[in-house]
């Protein structure tokens, strides 16, 4: 049932549950004799479409009726989702003194809208925006960037000409070292970076940054980590987790 709403709200269709068996809606071929009427737990139905092709799936057995597919022109099509900005938080811890004491905040009146609008300006002025959907880069050296391209080049020749030369293939076995190696160098100073970054902050009274190195861990372990100090004891109040992860980053 879930996959048919969200269905038909992808394809703009005017749709209606019909939860009980035996309704006006759902009755078998419209018949006036109610043993006619079917007995499955819910219906789909649609409004009015102009449809160019209809099939009965005949192969369908888990059920004594067959499902009817119907081929109808889109009439409209989905609204494009509107892009949200957020701003980076990391952008913003060094750009303090110029969120501070820019002149927006003396030239305008205090109020909840010059509020969300002298933010706005002075995002886009210091480019403190995340970076919208679609438009991530690699976060890699220009020089290891290189590597993969070349190493790219290679494998494709690869396959569009046939097998490489001797010196291109010792190139090639060369490549895949140097770049497994840089990337995974880069990677790690860019993840050392970032908790030093972090602990910066929790020795700052700042915990919330910590759920940054979370979020991964949680992906591939599902569900709740217990929160241990370091005798191995779990902590369940707030200010022992505090404490905890305090002692951690220190």
């Amino acid at each position: 049932r879930k996959e048919l709403e969200r269905e038909s709200k992808k394809w703009l269709l005017e749709t209606k549950i019909v939860d009980s068996s035996g309704s006006e809606l759902s009755r078998h071929g419209y018949s006036p004799q109610k043993s006619d009427w079917s007995a499955l737990d819910f219906f789909l139905s649609v409004g009015v479409l102009s449809n160019s092709k209809a099939e009965v799936e005949r192969g369908v057995t888990i059920s004594d009726h067959w499902p009817l597919s119907l081929k109808c022109p889109l009439t409209a099509a989905a609204e494009p989702k509107e892009e949200v900005k957020k701003l980076s938080r990391m952008g913003i811890r060094n750009k303090t003194d110029e969120l501070a004491h820019h002149r927006l905040w003396e030239e305008t009146n205090p109020s909840l809208e010059s509020l969300l609008s002298n933010i706005s300006v002075i995002a886009s002025e210091q480019s403190l925006w995340c970076k919208q959907g679609g438009r991530k880069r690699l976060a890699l050296r220009g020089g290891t960037k290189a590597i993969l391209k070349r190493l790219r080049e290679l494998k494709g020749k690869a396959v569009v000409n046939g097998p490489l030369s001797e010196e291109e293939a010792a190139e090639l076995a060369r490549i895949k070292t140097e770049a497994r190696r840089k990337c995974r160098n880069e990677t790690k100073a860019r993840q050392d970076k970032l908790k030093a970054k972090i602990a910066a902050d929790v020795l700052k009274g700042d915990t919330r940054a910590i759920w940054r190195l979370a979020k991964p861990q949680n992906k591939r372990r599902p569900g709740l980590t217990p929160i241990l100090d370091e005798n191995n004891t779990l902590q369940t109040g707030e200010e022992e987790i505090d404490r905890t992860w305090r002692d951690h980053w220190a």
